[in-house]
């Protein structure tokens, strides 16, 4: 069952998912190893939890309704989460920000920021403010 805790949105069921795999790889690797490490681990945890995933998604990027790019996104899980790896020192605004605009551009509901890089395992949960249930790109 998701959890839901007071001012906060509902936390889905796939984000704890990924979540619970991500502590499990913390806790075998703890920080460390490159960035391309935890998102193998990631995958394979992912997979054996039977957690459906697309792993370096790619988006497209528009401008007045013209494509002018394409971002990756680690990866989609469920069709409805984006899910970013990072291993570095300290989590920042930027890479929030990063997840907010691909979770957007999907028209997804939530992303998640993991960072393996820190002594105690570190995520953040963002969601999206405008989220709209009925469109789907």
């Amino acid at each position: 069952m998701a959890k839901k805790t007071i001012n906060q949105p509902l936390i889905s069921e796939e984000v704890l998912s990924v979540i619970r795999c991500a502590l499990v790889i913390h806790n075998e690797f703890s920080n460390g190893f490159d960035e391309v490490i935890y998102k193998r681990a990631l995958a394979m945890e992912l997979e054996s939890d039977g957690i459906l995933f697309v792993r370096d998604f790619e988006i497209p990027v528009y401008y007045r309704e013209s494509q002018i790019g394409s971002k990756i996104v680690d990866f989609v899980v469920a069709d409805k989460v984006s899910v970013e790896v990072k291993a570095i020192g300290t989590l920042e605004e930027m890479h929030c920000a990063q997840v907010y605009n691909y979770i957007k551009a999907l028209n997804f509901e939530t992303g998640l920021v993991l960072n393996f890089g820190e002594t105690k395992f570190s995520y953040r949960i963002i969601t999206n403010k405008k989220y709209n249930v009925k469109k789907k790109i």
